[in-house]
C-alpha cells in the first residue's frame, strides 16, 4: 500500500485515540488530527490530552511529531488528504423537533463544509467514525456531491483550457461507515486488539476501492478475518444495536436484582448461574446502580427515533423500557439511602466514592452518580465526594440546585469519610476494593452505613466491623 496522508477531524477521545493507534501501527503513513479547539490541540502537542485514558500517553510518545501531528489548520491539512475520518461529537438535540431524542449533526455538517471547501484530491474518501443516525453517510454523500456539482458549474463561466482539463478529472466522492467500538478506560486496548472492524460502503466500483483502501490500513495489525465488509446502512445500524444490546443486558440484570432483594436471592449467584450458560455468557451481567456514559443512552435514543420514524412503535416502546428501567434503578438506589436513614438526610454528611461513569476514565458524562447525588442534595444531604480522576469542576458542573456548603470535594477516602453517616459507592475503582473499612468506621458517625452501588465491598467484612451494608441485588435484611 502506497503512503497515505490520513486526516481525522476531531481530537476527542475517539479521534485522538484512534489516530494514535493508527500511527503507532502504520509507520509508513502520516496521520493528522485537526480540531478548532486550540487549547485541546496544544494539550496533545504537549503530551497532555484533555482526558485520561490508560496507556495513551505512553503510546503518544512513540509517534507524536514523527508520523502523527495535531493542528488547527484545516485548509492545508485537508487539501491533499487521501483518507478523511469524521470523529466529532454527535450529541442529543436540546431544542426543536425530536428534542431529547434526535441527534444534533451540526458538527458533522461543519466538517462536511470544510471537506467540500478544502479537500482537493480527485478521490475523496470520507469515513464516519463518529456514532451517527442510520442514513447519515448518504446525507454526507449528497451534500458533498451537490457542493462539487455547484463548484463545477461555477467554473464554466470562466472556462479555459485548464478548466476543460479539470472537467475530464471529475472529483470522485465516497463516504464509508467505520464505527468505533472502543470503551473508555480500555480504549487503547480495544483499538490494538479489536474484536472486529466494520467497513460499510456503497456497492460501486469506487465504493469497493475505498473499502479496500481502509482495509489495507487496518491490516497493519488487525487479522484479515476480523475485518468485515457490509453495506453502509447495515454498518451504521450495527453500531447502534451493539450498544443497545449491551445496555439491555445491564437493565435486564438490574431488573432481576430488584427481585433478588425482595425474595432473598443473591444477584451475584444468579448472574453466575445464568452466565455459565454459553448461550448467555457472563459479560455485562453485573448488577449495579445503573449504566452511564455518553454512548448507551444516546444510541438507544437514536434507535428509538429510527423506530418511530418508520412507525415501529411497539419496537420503540421496547427500547424505551431499557432506559426507563435504568432511570428507575438509579432513583430506587437513591431513595433507599434516604429510607434506610430515617427518611431524613437533612444536614447529614454522606461520602460519595466515585463520580465517573466507570473506572479508569475521568469522564463524568451521563454518570449514574449525577442522578444519585442530585437526589441526595435535594434531600438536604451534605456530600463529601472523592474520585481519583474526575475533575472537581466537572463534578460541580454536573450537579444542580445545591448550596455551596452541601458539596465537599476531597482528595482521599480517609478525608472524605470524616464525620460521615454513610459510604455510597458509585464507581467500581480498584482502590475502593482495598479500603481499610475499620479506619473508615472509626472516623464515621454511628450507626454507619454502606450503600454499595457496584457490589465491590466485602459484605461479611463490613458487617463484622459494624457497618449496616446495602448491596444491589442482595436481601435487605441480611
Amino acid at each position: 500500500m502506497t503512503s497515505q496522508k490520513v486526516v481525522c477531524l476531531g481530537a476527542g477521545i475517539v479521534g485522538g485515540c484512534t489516530q494514535v493507534v493508527f500511527a503507532s501501527k502504520c509507520k509508513t503513513h502520516d496521520f493528522y488530527v485537526v480540531d478548532i479547539d486550540e487549547e485541546r490541540i496544544k494539550g496533545w502537542n504537549n503530551f497532555k490530552p484533555n482526558y485520561y485514558e490508560p496507556g495513551l500517553n505512553k503510546l503518544l510518545k512513540t509517534c507524536l511529531n514523527k508520523n502523527l501531528f495535531f493542528t488547527t489548520d484545516f485548509e492545508n491539512t485537508l487539501k491533499d488528504a487521501t483518507l478523511i475520518f469524521l470523529s466529532v461529537g454527535t450529541p442529543t438535540k436540546q431544542r426543536g423537533e425530536m428534542k431529547g431524542i434526535g441527534t444534533n449533526l451540526s458538527y458533522i455538517e461543519s466538517c462536511c463544509r470544510m471537506i467540500a471547501k478544502y479537500a482537493k484530491n480527485e478521490k475523496v474518501i470520507v469515513i464516519e467514525k463518529s456514532t451517527v443516525p442510520v442514513g447519515t453517510a448518504q446525507k454526507i454523500t449528497n451534500f458533498l456531491q451537490e457542493y462539487n456539482k455547484n463548484e463545477t458549474e461555477n467554473e464554466k463561466e470562466n472556462e479555459n483550457e485548464t478548466t476543460k482539463e479539470n472537467k475530464k478529472k471529475q472529483k470522485q466522492i465516497v463516504v464509508l461507515s467505520n464505527p468505533e467500538f472502543l470503551a473508555e478506560g480500555t480504549a487503547i486496548k480495544n483499538l490494538q486488539h479489536p474484536d472486529r472492524v466494520l467497513i460499510g460502503g456503497p456497492n460501486t466500483e469506487f465504493g469497493k476501492y475505498a473499502q479496500e483502501q481502509l482495509k489495507q490500513l487496518y491490516k497493519g495489525w488487525v487479522p484479515e478475518e476480523k475485518i468485515f465488509f457490509s453495506n453502509t446502512w447495515s454498518t451504521e445500524l450495527s453500531k447502534l444495536t451493539s450498544n443497545a444490546m449491551l445496555a439491555q443486558r445491564v437493565s435486564s440484570i438490574n431488573s432481576i436484582s430488584q427481585i433478588c432483594e425482595e425474595i432473598g436471592a443473591e444477584v451475584t449467584q444468579v448472574s453466575k448461574n445464568m452466565g455459565s450458560d454459553p448461550r448467555i455468557g457472563s459479560r455485562f451481567l453485573n448488577a449495579s446502580v445503573g449504566f452511564g456514559g455518553s454512548c448507551f443512552e444516546k444510541d438507544i435514543l437514536n434507535l428509538i427515533y429510527l423506530c418511530e420514524h418508520y412507525h415501529l412503535y411497539v419496537v420503540a416502546k421496547y427500547w424505551k423500557s431499557v432506559l426507563e428501567l435504568n432511570n428507575h434503578q438509579k432513583l430506587r438506589f437513591a431513595k433507599n439511602i434516604a429510607d434506610t436513614m430515617f427518611q431524613n438526610l437533612e444536614n447529614k454528611k454522606i461520602t460519595i466514592l466515585g463520580f465517573t461513569f466507570k473506572k479508569n476514565t475521568d469522564d463524568v458524562r451521563g454518570s449514574a452518580a449525577i442522578d444519585v447525588c442530585n437526589y441526595l442534595l435535594g434531600e438536604g444531604a451534605i456530600l463529601s465526594i472523592y474520585d481519583p480522576k474526575a475533575k472537581p469542576k466537572h463534578i460541580k458542573l454536573s450537579l444542580k440546585g445545591y448550596n455551596e456548603n452541601q458539596l465537599i470535594i476531597c482528595d482521599s477516602v480517609s478525608n472524605a469519610v470524616i464525620d460521615s453517616h454513610a459510604l455510597v459507592v458509585l464507581t467500581e475503582w480498584d482502590e475502593f476494593t482495598q479500603i481499610d473499612l475499620s479506619k473508615c468506621y472509626q472516623k464515621m458517625i454511628h450507626p454507619s452505613y454502606i450503600f454499595d452501588g457496584r457490589n465491590i465491598i466485602n459484605r461479611k467484612s463490613a458487617q463484622k466491623i459494624g457497618f449496616n451494608i446495602y448491596s444491589v441485588g442482595f436481601p435487605k435484611n441480611k
